[in-house]
């Protein structure tokens, strides 16, 4: 059976389209910072182990490992953004001049064909003495 179908594109399915977008567009934002420091000294070790996120690692002067995780989630509710940041859980742990840093979902959140909720992103700032 041959059956045609016309589509019709007027300036309601145009209007739609737009109202679409304009939510992706404004999307809200989250933020949340994680800052912990640790005194060492020199030929120490820094540990980190992260499941998702970028690690930047620069040095400086002083005697301390300052720690920042940066974590963020773009569009969604408030109450998302909370779920998915207490889903993500960062430990940090120093025995003697081991600083540790572990961060890692406790339960994944991949959702496969719900590309379009919100998801976080991490990004882990650290200092170490030169």
């Amino acid at each position: 059976m041959n059956r045609k179908t016309a589509l019709r594109f007027g300036p309601s399915c145009l209007a739609g389209l737009l109202l679409g977008i304009g939510t992706v567009v404004g999307a809200a934002e989250y933020d949340q910072k994680i800052e912990k420091e640790f005194q060492v000294s020199t030929g120490g070790t820094l540990i980190v182990q992260a499941d998702q996120g970028s690690i930047e690692v620069n040095s400086d002067a002083s005697d301390k490992v300052h720690v920042r995780v940066l974590r963020h989630v773009k569009g969604g509710s408030q109450a998302q953004a909370d779920e998915l940041f207490a889903n993500h859980d960062v430990t940090f742990r120093q025995v003697g001049n081991t600083v540790s840093v572990i961060g890692r979902n406790k339960k994944d959140q991949f959702r496969f064909g719900n590309f379009l909720q919100p998801s976080l992103q991490v990004r882990y700032e650290i200092r170490v003495p030169r």
